[in-house]
């Protein structure tokens, strides 16, 4: 050992192995082949092809888990999809006994999969969450409905996982129910609460959460024409302070969702937030007007009958008095 090596102390030396080890599977492509990390006991790791566009104590949060949900997770692992990055998954070969297939993103702890599997007895649901417990919760859900030949999870981002393994077309139904609005950011709070209590509008009907009109949208990194270079700037920044560009219905994810949806195939939107709901009608116009989507209907008031139960958000936000917002948007044939 050189006298370098001799004054370093072991925390040092270690620090130094993992860091090379890191280095070296990220050079040797190793690690990246699986939507959840593929790591033994399923945690979620930042890599490649799970990169979300979270802060990282959200990321450490969400692999946050319980010894009994671990093996929980172990037990019912056959209902949990690891396909490579590049694999497309066959819906019909996955559910042989079905013949719609549905996408849940952000399925939670399951109570709203197993109400709609219950209501839908000839539709299979791949259910996407990125938090390990709550993957937990939802499997033991399915077992002990006797639901497991009908439901595959998946632990990792909805939008890539949409496109590098489903077919196009081979959707039937998006669930996106109460989403996170993100608005727990401290900027955020500071002013977009201060504004609400203030009794303000937001100027220029541009929604705080996500940005409006001509502004970057989502995970895609994309920003619509128009504006200088410094405008583009000033609007990152904002919105990287409010937070608004994490949310799930952004311009990027909504394009993929049309992408994966057959003709007649249906996107539900479900949230209790009022800034949120003004988003996502804003959001869906535009891109329908840009001909982006071939889109129609819009927020509803009429229910199937999967949707009479409450789910776990949607009581907590009506506990607080908030207002529900449904939207419902049909696939049309360009």
């Amino acid at each position: 050992m050189s006298n370098d090596e001799q004054e370093k102390t072991g925390g040092q030396l270690i620090g130094e192995v993992r860091g090379q080890k890191k280095r070296g599977r990220k050079e040797d492509g190793e690690g990246v082949e699986s939507v959840g990390g593929a790591e033994e006991d399923g945690a979620i790791v930042e890599e490649e092809f799970y990169q979300l566009k979270k802060p990282k104590w959200y990321i450490k949060r969400a692999n946050q888990i319980s010894k009994g949900k671990k093996k929980t997770i172990a037990r019912l692992s056959h209902l949990q999809l690891q396909p490579t990055w590049q694999e497309h998954v066959d819906m019909r070969s996955l559910f042989p006994k079905t013949t719609r297939f549905c996408l849940e993103i952000g399925m939670g702890d399951g109570g709203n999969l197993v109400t709609y599997l219950k209501h839908n007895t000839n539709t299979a649901v791949i259910g996407v969450e990125i938090h390990r417990s709550s993957i937990a919760d939802a499997m033991k859900r399915v077992e002990e409905e006797g639901l497991e030949e009908r439901v595959r999870f998946i632990g990792g981002d909805a939008v890539k996982f949409m496109k590098r393994n489903v077919d196009d077309g081979a959707l039937n139904e998006v669930l996106i129910m109460f989403p996170d609005p993100w608005e727990r950011d401290g900027t955020m709070n500071r002013q977009h609460k201060t504004t609400i209590e203030r009794g303000e509008g937001e100027s220029g009907g541009e929604d705080k959460g996500n940005g409006g009109a001509g502004e970057e949208e989502g995970g895609g990194g994309e920003r619509e024409a128009g504006g200088g270079e410094d405008d583009g700037n000033e609007t990152r920044k904002r919105k990287k302070a409010l937070g608004g560009d994490r949310r799930i219905v952004c311009k990027e994810a909504v394009e993929v969702i049309h992408q994966k949806l057959a003709v007649g195939g249906e996107l539900h939107i479900a949230t209790d937030v009022d800034n949120y709901a003004t988003h996502v009608e804003e959001l869906m116009g535009r891109l329908t007007l840009e001909g982006r989507l071939v889109f129609s209907g819009g927020k509803t008031t009429k229910r199937k009958a999967w949707r009479e139960t409450p789910t776990k958000y949607e009581k907590r936000g009506l506990n607080f008095g908030h207002s529900v917002h449904d939207f419902v948007y049909v696939k049309g044939s360009s």
